[in-house]
Parts: C-alpha cells; sequence; structure tokens
C-alpha cells in the first residue's frame, strides 16, 4: 500500500501512518523503513511525500536515525502535550546510544526519551 501512493493522483503530500508495522513479520521493517524514506525523497519519481508513522514498536525504531524520530509525553497535571526529538546533539548522546547497544527503542523504552505511559 506504502509503494502505491506515488501512483495516485494527485500524488499525496503528506501520508500519516497509525502503527505501520502491524502486520508484518519484524524481519520486514528495515525493508519498510527503507520504503518509507524513498518517499520521503521522490526516490520513486514525483514529489517527495512527508511521512508521519505513530508507533509503541520498540523495534521499528530500531531501524530510525534518532533524527528520525519525535517523542510524545503527555502532561499529568494539565494534559499537554509535549514533543521532543531525541536529545541525540546533547552532552553525553553517544555514552548513553552505546550503554543501550545502539538501539534506540530500548533507550525509549528505559524513560528516558519521554513517550513512556507513567513516566
Amino acid at each position: 500500500a506504502f509503494l502505491v501512493c506515488r501512483q495516485q493522483a494527485p500524488a499525496p503530500t503528506l501520508l500519516a501512518i497509525e502503527e505501520p508495522e502491524r502486520g508484518l513479520h519484524p524481519f520486514l521493517l528495515g525493508e519498510l523503513v527503507g520504503i518509507l524514506r524513498r518517499l520521503t525523497t521522490g526516490e520513486f519519481g514525483g514529489q517527495p511525500v512527508q511521512v508521519i508513522a505513530a508507533t509503541h514498536s520498540a523495534e521499528l525504531l530500531d531501524h530510525l536515525r534518532p533524527d528520525e524520530v519525535r517523542f510524545m509525553s503527555r502532561s499529568s497535571s494539565d494534559g499537554s502535550v509535549k514533543i521532543e526529538p531525541a536529545p541525540s546533539d546533547s552532552t553525553g548522546w553517544l555514552q548513553a546510544i552505546e550503554e543501550y547497544r545502539n538501539s534506540l527503542g530500548s533507550m525509549w523504552l528505559s524513560g528516558g526519551l519521554g513517550g513512556v505511559p507513567g513516566r
């Protein structure tokens, strides 16, 4: 379905996906991310497509670069939503990500990046 969107007329400029990993074998997650990246660059032909994907999959995060990810958290006090990039430009980032064996998904599940309920 993601490949077909480039054939639509008029071509979409935005593709929003809820849990793109659903129904896919974990082995295919890297292939999926590759397809979505090519859509964003216009590599398939036509205009680039902005891709927004919402996921709860640590495995999918492991196929993404930190600059491609935003973490969302809801404040328990006022219900506001906070959106944060991965702090990959902060001091200590390289040491922290190495401690998690370069797994952005594991780092996210630890609660330190936001987006984990109750933390």
